[in-house]
């Protein structure tokens, strides 16, 4: 093999780079999670991170549907857990397939692959993410699998970190992350919250490898012994504004007969994005057609727009341009 070839630095020409074949990123569970997409979620110990991810796992590998996001088929998955015992695992996988929706089993069962530390020989070293060769050898297990997604779970038990609050500790991540994106992989990084709520553990630089930040908070209406989250994504998302996840209220219900059910529920947030999400789409000509189409009062959308545009989601300039547009179109239409 001629190195020299192959370890050059490659550039193209805007004019070549538009006639390059680029395979666009097919999505991979609603709209915000598609291919290629790193995505960082974090929270606080026994909040329920590992639950909320292996559900995600398990509806993209059935090509099933979970907290409102569906899966356009069934895709490979491959989770890696570096915690639990391999029991455990076992149990929640099968607890939670009662709480994701039109899971094809069959699917399921070809498409989610686990490797787990506790499922080693006690003579294999697990790979640590970190490090040059455990690195290497994770990356072995996903060129073979060729899974869409790999869920790490979690970072503090997957890699060797002696300083999380110094920015260069994260710089291997950014290279692992760099080779699973040329691997066409999506990744989902589960980590934990620092000392304080809203933020996540270690160098504020470990947010800008990831294109979203999903934290999950507080569920103010959970008990103690109930699991239950608020989820959030971060301002940074990136992507359409129009595919970014509304803010949620998510718990987690059983019955009396063990089956468990995600109850999903909006926040006053979610309204918001709803609305910005309308207007953008340029069919509305007027806030008495919006207030129609959410079934509110007019009074209703002139104070959620107020609280849009304080909250940057949109500006009144773009508000009213996308207004004035689909005016001009039923202006048309009927000149027509």
């Amino acid at each position: 093999m001629n190195t020299t070839q192959t370890n050059r630095l490659r550039v193209i020409s805007q004019a070549d780079l538009l006639e390059l074949d680029v395979p666009r990123r097919r999505p991979l569970l609603g709209s915000w999670l598609t291919e290629r997409h790193p995505s960082l979620i974090y929270a606080q110990t026994g909040r329920g991170k590992s639950l909320f991810v292996m559900s995600l796992a398990i509806a993209l590998a059935g090509g099933g549907k979970v907290y409102g996001w569906e899966a356009e088929e069934p895709r490979k998955v491959l989770y890696v857990d570096a915690e639990m015992d391999l029991a455990d695992i076992k149990d929640r996988d099968r607890f939670l397939l009662t709480a994701i929706e039109g899971v094809d089993e069959g699917a399921l069962g070809q498409n989610l692959t686990i490797l787990a530390r506790h499922h080693q020989e006690p003579t294999v070293e697990f790979p640590d993410i970190f490090d040059e060769v455990g690195e290497k050898r994770l990356l072995k297990v996903i060129a073979e699998q060729r899974p869409a997604l790999v869920v790490l779970d979690n970072l503090s038990t997957l890699a060797n970190i002696e300083d999380e609050n110094a920015a260069s500790a994260f710089n291997p991540l950014l290279g692992t992350l760099t080779k699973l994106r040329s691997m066409n992989c999506a990744v989902i990084l589960v980590h934990h919250t620092g000392k304080a709520e809203g933020k996540f553990r270690g160098s504020s630089k470990l947010a800008t490898t990831f294109e979203s930040v999903v934290e999950l908070g507080k569920h103010d209406e959970c008990g103690p012994d109930e699991t239950g989250f608020v989820v959030s994504f971060d301002d940074k998302f990136r992507g359409p504004k129009a595919s970014k996840p509304r803010k949620m209220k998510v718990k987690l219900d059983v019955d009396e007969v063990g089956n468990a059910n995600w109850i999903v529920t909006e926040t006053e947030d979610s309204k918001l994005y709803e609305l910005v999400r309308l207007v953008e789409t340029m069919a509305f000509s007027s806030q008495d057609d919006l207030a129609g189409e959410l079934g509110v009062t007019k009074g209703t959308i002139s104070k959620w727009k107020v609280r849009a545009v304080q909250a940057g989601l949109i500006s009144d300039h773009y508000w009213k341009a996308c207004l004035d547009a689909a005016a001009d179109d039923v202006q048309d239409s009927e000149d027509f």
